[in-house]
């Protein structure tokens, strides 16, 4: 689970860059 929660996080990290970018 804590797992999944990481890459969730990372995921909308990067999903937020591009938007940004």
């Amino acid at each position: 689970p804590h797992l999944r929660g990481a890459c969730a996080n990372l995921l909308a990290k990067l999903i937020q860059t591009t938007v940004h970018l």
